[in-house]
């Protein structure tokens, strides 16, 4: 069971001990593309780069050699959400680890002749997802559901990225890298009083306090279409049904709606589409959730003279399963899926630390497996057909990516 620890200052310290040879921790920062404006979009990842090219004291690859001459693995990644800065450890450099990764929170320098090399990389990474055609779906997906800063993608642009300077990282970092917007998190071979004791010794005395908390702007659903033709031998549909947010009260019932749909070979679009139609290789559902709004989205990479088959078969077993149920057998069978992919998770102590920081960064609550297997148990085949027919009666964005189809790609 997670343990909390709430300071004066208003940043929180969760800790999970367990049965382990490592530890894991991380600190995630309330600071995601939701907080950015069409000015600054793409900064809070352009940062997360950034907190890695040097200290006053350590130069990139000294940051790199630190941790890797512990054995240890570091990384962060950037969200919609949120940011976080993570390691994983072994038991006896886990102190060590946790100093070197507050002292680059803290003290990076952002020097100009690294801040430009790192334009260069991150300018790369736009073009790699560029080529990725599932990757270029989702933000024209993203941009087709939403009005607001979920609309935008969390890398920015080329434009964006040449026009930040040290005083656009600065800017970002008064206004969101402070105490109340910042929660630590550590699971594995370490107990709440020594994850304290860090704490006090490496970051307590480091981190801003402010009374003034950012809220990011207002995002609503407006479900629209997105077709872009593009020469691509494959071509991508993905629908966005305007759904339920983070931590819902329905949380599990729709995940087991998207079990059941789209969620396994033994999903009902992948029996249609793929293993009776051979329509495409891969077909899938999932829910995609943020603090204030979320979706259910399915998926599917296909041929472009397939369409309309692939949008009608979609249909029909949406119909077939509001309007026939589900059986018995099945909906067993999501939920041993849904429960064994809980526990399987449980046995990660960095996917723990990763799932109990992030909701007590964005929820201000506990995860609790034992309180969401009950969840799920809970749930009924009526309960899920009440929310699919809730969900499926909505407009859902709509991203089409591909060659010219054979039929208009809509709902």
């Amino acid at each position: 069971m997670q343990k909390v620890l709430n300071y004066e200052n208003g940043l929180k310290l969760v800790v999970e001990s367990l049965p382990s040879y490592s530890v894991a921790a991380g600190i995630f920062v309330n600071a995601g593309s939701k907080n950015e404006t069409a000015k600054n979009n793409g900064i809070s990842h352009f940062l997360e780069h950034m907190i890695f090219k040097g200290t006053d004291k350590l130069n990139a690859f000294e940051i790199a050699t630190t941790f890797e001459g512990m054995g240890a693995g570091i990384n962060a990644f950037t969200s919609k959400d949120c940011t976080c800065y993570h390691f994983k450890a072994l038991t006896d450099v886990a102190e060590k680890c946790f100093e070197a990764l507050s002292h680059i929170f803290f003290d990076s320098i952002f020097d100009k002749t690294e801040l430009d090399r790192e334009k260069g990389v991150v300018i790369e990474e736009i073009g790699m997802i560029k080529d990725n055609p599932e990757d270029v779906c989702y933000e024209n997906l993203a941009e087709a559901l939403y009005d607001g800063p979920l609309a935008r993608s969390i890398i920015g642009t080329t434009k964006h990225i040449n026009a930040f300077d040290k005083a656009y990282i600065d800017d970002y970092i008064n206004d969101y890298y402070h105490s109340k917007n910042i929660t630590v998190a550590f699971a594995g071979d370490i107990t709440l009083e020594k994850a304290d004791e860090y704490i006090k010794k490496y970051f307590l005395n480091k981190i801003k306090t402010t009374k003034k908390i950012i809220m990011p702007a207002v995002n609503k659903f407006i479900a629209k279409d997105s077709v872009q033709i593009h020469d691509y031998e494959q071509s991508n549909l993905m629908l966005a049904f305007p759904s339920i947010a983070l931590n819902h009260q329905l949380t599990a019932v729709q995940s087991l709606l998207s079990v059941i749909l789209g969620g396994g070979m033994g999903s009902r679009l992948f029996q249609s589409i793929r293993e009776r139609q051979g329509l495409a290789y891969s077909v899938y559902s999932h829910p995609s959730v943020h603090v204030d709004l979320g979706s259910f989205n399915i998926c599917i990479n296909y041929s472009a003279n397939n369409t309309k088959k692939v949008i009608s078969s979609i249909k029909d077993e949406i119909e077939l399963l509001i309007n026939k149920g589900v059986t018995t057998e099945e909906f067993n069978r999501a939920k041993a899926q849904l429960k064994a992919s809980m526990a399987f998770a449980q046995e990660s102590v960095q996917t723990q630390m990763f799932a109990f920081g992030k909701l007590l960064l964005l929820c201000n609550e506990l995860y609790d497996m034992r309180k969401r297997l009950k969840e799920i148990e809970k749930v009924s085949i009526e309960n899920v057909l009440a929310f699919a027919k809730e969900l499926f009666d909505k407009k859902p964005a709509l991203a089409y990516l591909g060659k010219q189809p054979d039929a208009k790609p809509s709902w």
